[in-house]
């Protein structure tokens, strides 16, 4: 027998000797997942403003789940930027790790739309299919045609 549907499946099974004597019946669940776990980020704050030059705290909120094996792990695997990096560095956070906690610097170049950090995390089943989502924090060039808080 062979399963190749995604799913749970039910094996039954049990053994029959020459004299005909059948020993009792056993039963194994069989989970067969090809799916990847669903993810969604949202950041906290998303938009950085003003550009003061002073590192600030961002808060991910991770949304994941998986029906058939469950979630494994979820790992903050990149963060980048659309301009350069400062000399005094830009991005303090722990690359590889399920840390939902990381510090940007409010900082941009005067040119452009702004800076765009992209932040990147990859979320693991136990069957192990993988999902990569992205989110991002701003820092806008300018706060022009948004409502004042």
């Amino acid at each position: 027998m062979e399963f190749t549907e995604e799913g749970t499946h039910k094996l039954e099974y049990w053994s029959v000797d020459k004299a005909g004597n059948a020993e009792q019946r056993h039963t194994v669940t069989v989970k067969i997942d090809k799916t990847a776990p669903t993810l969604k980020i949202e950041l906290d704050p998303s938009i950085l403003w003003t550009a003061n030059q002073k590192m600030v705290k961002v808060n991910a909120t991770l949304d994941t789940s998986d029906t058939l094996s469950g979630v494994k792990s979820v790992v903050l695997m990149t963060i980048t930027s659309n301009e350069p990096e400062s000399k005094d560095g830009d991005i303090q956070a722990k690359l590889g790790s399920e840390d939902t906690s990381f510090s940007l610097r409010a900082t941009r170049f005067g040119e452009g739309i702004g800076r765009v950090y992209t932040i990147t995390y990859t979320a693991t089943d136990h069957a192990g299919n993988q999902r990569k989502a992205t989110a991002t924090v701003t820092l806008p060039h300018d706060q022009s045609g948004k409502p004042r808080k």
